[in-house]
């Protein structure tokens, strides 16, 4: 199941990209859930850790489409961003945030469908790869690209992760043929 955000202040906009990612996604079998945000302060007001998509706008009354990328990369950096607005002037900041596409309005399905369905193999593939640890009786799930480094201490591997330390008593061999 892939979880995408629409982030746009113009519901015959989030109307149209809803319909093309849900015929894209039927075609291709695969389960979404699609929210829908009228204003950057909605979306990060919500609780979008576990968004994989976001189409955002750039131009939003209020808050700009890329002031809301750089909140969410100080956040979280899973979230695969792709702009679709009506002026190119921000291509460069793109880069910034690290955005997966930068699409000029008006979008039309195929252009919408080669840029997305890349996206989407990127997200299955990384949604696949991941560490699954035993912690205190507690299961953790680790995603490697989430992973700094790696020591060993004693008998135990401090994994050094964008969330904080894990402590797990296995063997540096075992970890190294889990990763990728």
């Amino acid at each position: 199941m892939i979880k995408i955000a629409i982030c746009e202040d113009e519901k015959l906009m989030q109307d149209k990209i809803k319909k093309h990612i849900l015929f894209i996604l039927e075609e291709k079998n695969i389960e979404c859930e699609i929210l829908i945000f009228d204003s950057g302060e909605n979306f990060l007001k919500s609780n979008y850790d576990d968004i994989d998509i976001l189409f955002l706008d750039i131009i939003m009354d209020d808050l700009d489409g890329m002031s809301v990328a750089r909140k969410i990369r100080e956040k979280n950096s899973n979230i695969e961003i792709i702009f679709i607005t009506s002026i190119n002037d921000f291509i460069q900041e793109g880069y910034e945030v690290r955005a997966f596409r930068y699409l000029i309005k008006p979008v039309t399905f195929e252009t919408l469908k080669k840029n997305f369905i890349p996206c989407i193999e990127e997200i299955l593939k990384n949604k696949n790869n991941y560490l699954i640890l035993k912690n205190n009786n507690k299961v953790i799930k680790i995603y490697p690209k989430e992973i700094f480094y790696i020591e060993i201490f004693n008998k135990w591997l401090n994994i050094h992760t964008k969330n904080g330390k894990v402590e797990v008593r296995k063997s540096l061999t075992s970890i190294k043929s889990e990763l990728d």
